[in-house]
């Protein structure tokens, strides 16, 4: 496995809206979905998290909304996760330290 902190966080990212899914269904009693990459990204984490074959406008919606939020502005937990980034700390503390910064 690379450890290569881009690498780290492309793989990071690509794990955690399965993981994300995955938590919702055991929670809400059914079993976690096997991800769909021909979905894409938005439909994707639709699909992991309702269990349903997400529409065109659902899909559409999401990813607008992740590229707005991504574009214009970031929460408390991002930017904890971006200023623990910055001081050149590891990919694990990144993420911890935004979880922390979110809860």
């Amino acid at each position: 496995m690379t450890t290569r902190p881009a690498a780290i966080a492309l793989r990071t990212a690509g794990f955690l809206p399965w993981l994300v899914g995955a938590a919702y269904a055991v929670r809400t009693g059914a079993q976690p979905r096997t991800p769909r990459p021909e979905l894409g990204y938005a439909g994707n984490y639709l699909w992991l998290v309702t269990g349903a074959e997400p529409s065109a406008d659902a899909v559409r919606a999401l990813s607008r909304y992740l590229c707005l939020t991504v574009d214009h502005g970031f929460n408390a937990s991002t930017f904890a996760g971006r200023v623990i980034a910055s001081t050149g700390s590891d990919m694990a503390s990144c993420l911890l330290g935004a979880l922390g910064a979110f809860l």
